[in-house]
């Protein structure tokens, strides 16, 4: 059986999706505090959506201060 990481279609579809530029520490900690404009939040977000070490420094950051994560949960919850 081939294994996933072998398959053309995967590799191509992971390529077509990179995250892009990371967003700097500020903004991810503007995010956390819910101080971003709408615009810069929802570009923060599709980031996110694509990329895991983004996300994970997210996740550390707000169980360190963890204030900020009970607000950046209520800003990205979908309403």
């Amino acid at each position: 059986m081939k294994q996933p990481e072998s398959n053309p279609l995967r590799k191509e579809l992971a390529r077509s999706q990179q995250a892009g530029a990371h967003p700097d520490c500020d903004v991810l900690s503007a995010f956390a505090e819910g101080s971003l404009l709408a615009r810069e939040r929802e570009s923060v977000l599709a980031h996110l959506a694509l990329c895991t070490q983004c996300r994970e420094v997210l996740h550390i950051a707000t169980d360190a201060a963890p204030e900020l994560g009970a607000e950046a949960q209520l800003k990205t919850q979908p309403k």
